[in-house]
């Protein structure tokens, strides 16, 4: 199965604000998880990736605000 997580970054140039880039340990995390048995891709998330989305047979968004 091919599987999408979708993440996002913060690009604050702020250390304190960047600090919320932990969100890609959790998406590495999952993609190892996953990985044995499915084809994941991890794909940053942006206006321009909804054409691209239908490829996928799941998606997952770990998404940060």
């Amino acid at each position: 199965m091919k599987i999408a997580v979708l993440y996002n970054l913060v690009e604050e140039a702020n250390p304190f604000v960047r600090c919320e880039n932990e969100v890609m340990d959790s998406v590495v995390a999952i993609k190892e998880s996953l990985e044995p048995d499915h084809d994941v891709f991890p794909i940053k998330a942006g206006w321009d990736i909804f054409d691209m989305l239908e490829k996928f047979d799941v998606v997952l968004t770990w998404l940060k605000r």
